[in-house]
């Protein structure tokens, strides 16, 4: 919250418990009321003066978030349960507030191992969730240092060991311009910046981390000259919580020159419907889909059924030239099974795919190149067969196409979802071809 010397802030929440009918309506769901209670306790932590009805109802919140905590949903919003208990439990002086505070780092406890994986990346493989985690523990840990006693000292290591891993998982993550990756459910507003997160720490003392050598969560980012790739190659995320995933195994961001260039679609919404959809779908990716299946079957607003398994079978980003590869699964349930492999190497001056489809019968394969709104796809002419295609930016041509392969191509309009509600108009090229038992093609940008 903001400002502490500020009374109409304290108003505002006076005015909310008054008008309150305790355990109805949206806003007493058990996470938006963990984001409220842990809120109202930093504003009073950092001197905000709650009136005696405000802490009468900042403890009935505490009572009615740990009578309903979020086993169902589990993931950040558990995470979040647990700090607003752990907030509650240290700002009040009540019977239960001792009860909030153990109950809340039990759960921390439970989950933090499970949910921060080992290359500091948390379990639901999305930059944006990560980044609210990573606040919720930044916020923690100051917290215990503010109220040391309260808190078991392993435990205040443990989250300090934490930390620059998630740091070092966000920095792999951050493109260029400074804002996260949109891989699966993800825009920019919803949580802090790097670079806030980064300062956050950096107050508490905190270093900020590396990039992670090893892949627990399957990303895996690729730097040359002027051009960041930014890939997936692990699984959508876990089984049992795959709420926030979308149908994107093997696709790909694209920066160059600290400009992004080939994007995701991102999320616009939550809401059930033809726009979640089509945004959770593969074909808003740009990644290969196989007679217009999605790779991991998306429906609802927030369900997967089956869903594909990635392998990361080769990687090599250490030098000049760049590559990495992977394979994935989730098109072994088509009546005629395959095995989508993209191979993605990258140098100073060219950024080139190879995927393979393998498997008996023939399917339509197609995959998308969408645009970032600064650019758009024009047709241009090529020595080789006389028709092929550029991008194209306010300062003229940044990069031409090149495929091998037999393919059809046209540009599409679009859109780019960097935010939620807030579509704007892009470009993509599709390509499609027909496969058979082992079919290649290679696509090459080369920059200008």
């Amino acid at each position: 919250m903001e400002d502490p010397g500020r009374p109409e802030l304290a108003q505002l929440v006076d005015r909310w418990v008054a008008a309150a009918v305790p355990g109805n309506g949206p806003g007493w769901k058990a996470y938006p009321a963990s984001c409220r209670v842990t809120n109202w306790a930093k504003w009073a932590l950092r001197g905000g003066v709650l009136s005696l009805a405000a802490r009468a109802s900042l403890a009935q919140q505490a009572e009615w978030i740990a009578r309903n905590l979020e086993f169902e949903t589990r993931g950040n919003h558990l995470v979040a349960n647990a700090k607003a208990l752990v907030f509650a439990g240290v700002l009040l002086e009540c019977q239960r507030a001792a009860q909030w505070l153990a109950l809340g780092l039990r759960l921390l406890e439970q989950q933090l191992p499970e949910q921060i994986l080992a290359d500091g990346g948390h379990f639901e493989r999305s930059p944006m969730y990560h980044s609210l985690v990573l606040e919720d523990l930044l916020d923690l840990v100051q917290l215990a240092r503010l109220s040391p006693e309260q808190f078991p000292q392993a435990t205040i290591e443990y989250w300090q060991e934490l930390v620059p891993g998630m740091l070092g998982w966000l920095q792999l993550m951050t493109h260029p311009d400074g804002q996260i990756a949109l891989f699966n459910d993800a825009v920019f507003g919803q949580a802090l910046g790097p670079a806030t997160l980064n300062d956050y720490a950096g107050v508490l003392g905190m270093a900020k981390g590396t990039q992670p050598s090893h892949l627990g969560t399957g990303y895996v980012r690729l730097e040359s000259g002027n051009c960041a790739v930014l890939f997936d190659a692990g699984d959508i995320g876990p089984d049992y919580l795959p709420a926030h995933a979308h149908a994107d195994t093997l696709s790909f961001e694209l920066s160059y020159r600290g400009q992004r260039v080939i994007v995701d679609t991102g999320t616009s919404t939550y809401t059930a419907g033809p726009e979640r959809q089509h945004e959770r779908g593969t074909a808003a990716h740009n990644t290969i889909t196989l007679d217009d299946a999605d790779q991991s079957e998306v429906w609802g607003a927030f369900r997967v059924a089956r869903r594909a398994h990635a392998t990361l079978e080769a990687l090599e980003h250490g030098g000049a030239d760049q590559h990495v590869s992977a394979s994935h699964d989730g098109y072994l349930r088509l009546s005629n099974p395959a095995i989508h492999r993209r191979t993605v190497r990258l140098n100073p001056t060219a950024f080139c795919l190879e995927d393979t489809v393998t498997g008996g019968g023939q399917h339509r394969a197609s995959y998308a190149l969408h645009l970032h709104p600064a650019f758009r796809w024009e047709v241009a002419p090529i020595e080789s067969s006389g028709q092929g295609w550029q991008i194209v930016g306010g300062n003229g041509v940044l990069a031409r196409l090149h495929v091998d392969g037999a393919v059809e191509a046209q540009v599409e309009q679009s859109h780019y979802c960097p935010r939620l509600g807030c579509p704007e108009p892009n470009s993509r090229l599709r390509l499609v071809w027909q496969t058979r038992e082992q079919t290649r093609v290679r696509t090459e940008l080369r920059f200008v």
